[in-house]
């Protein structure tokens, strides 16, 4: 698959730092994961249908961390067994970012429609 992108003809191509800039959005001098989301997945590319199939993808991966394949929500040790703890006090603002009705889990709507935030931002 990759072998076949190409940059477009007549576009210079940007140098490192420029697509630092680029993705690091908010100028912070770090790139953040909603940033990351936002630069290398854009929704609106792709057709309703195979989106709904990449985030349920995306979130029964991370639901499967809980225990079991047929999970139907991510929990916060779901979430921190993604990542080093080094970041975990962020993990714990991201958790209560999407776990927009605080119940302790995610369920899939708040995965999808955070996640869609991210691409929208």
């Amino acid at each position: 698959m990759w072998d076949s992108i190409e940059y477009p003809k007549g576009k210079k191509k940007p140098e490192a730092k420029e697509m630092f800039e680029i993705v690091d959005m908010d100028s912070s001098g770090d790139i953040q994961f909603d940033e990351f989301v936002a630069f290398t997945f854009d929704p609106g590319q792709i057709d309703a249908e195979t989106r709904e199939q990449y985030f349920r993808s995306a979130f029964s991966n991370i639901a499967a961390l809980n225990g079991g394949a047929e999970s139907e929500s991510i929990n916060l040790p779901a979430l921190e067994a993604l990542f080093s703890e080094e970041v975990q006090p962020l993990v714990h603002i991201l958790f209560e970012e999407i776990d927009t009705d605080g119940d302790g889990a995610i369920d899939y709507d708040e995965f999808s429609k955070h996640i869609l935030h991210l691409c929208e931002a």
